[in-house]
């Protein structure tokens, strides 16, 4: 069941959703993320996107996901809705593919995680 609801949250986070007022940002960069994108942790402690996909990739190695980054693109998702969550880091290559995703703490760190299969909205293999 929580594959299935991991799944679900995935699937729609791949969608693109206009309705989201609470994502003020979204870095996608095949590179480097430019050092405008910020999210604000606790106090005085902001968080560029690079240092959330660190986080992101340090909790993946330190609970030992099974994902390869070596070609994964990346996405930054900064939220500003006043939650303990400040940001989703997602990794993914092509459709089909595994897909990791952290959502990320004022403290700097992983609340939840979820790893699936990308797929596209209808659930078919493009």
């Amino acid at each position: 069941m929580k594959t299935l609801i991991s799944l679900l949250i995935l699937a729609a986070m791949l969608v693109h959703c206009q309705g989201d007022t609470n994502v003020v940002a979204k870095a996608t960069a095949p590179k480097e993320f430019p050092p405008a994108v910020y999210a604000n942790g606790i106090g005085d402690k902001w968080y560029s996107a690079s240092e959330l996909e660190q986080i992101a990739k340090d909790f993946a190695k330190q609970k030992k996901i099974d994902f390869d980054f070596t070609n994964a693109g990346r996405s930054v998702w900064i939220y500003t809705g006043g939650s303990n969550i400040i940001a989703r880091v997602s990794f993914a290559s092509d459709f089909g593919k595994p897909v990791y995703t952290a959502d990320i703490d004022r403290s700097g760190k992983v609340a939840t995680n979820y790893v699936g299969i990308m797929v596209c909205g209808t659930g078919e293999k493009k």
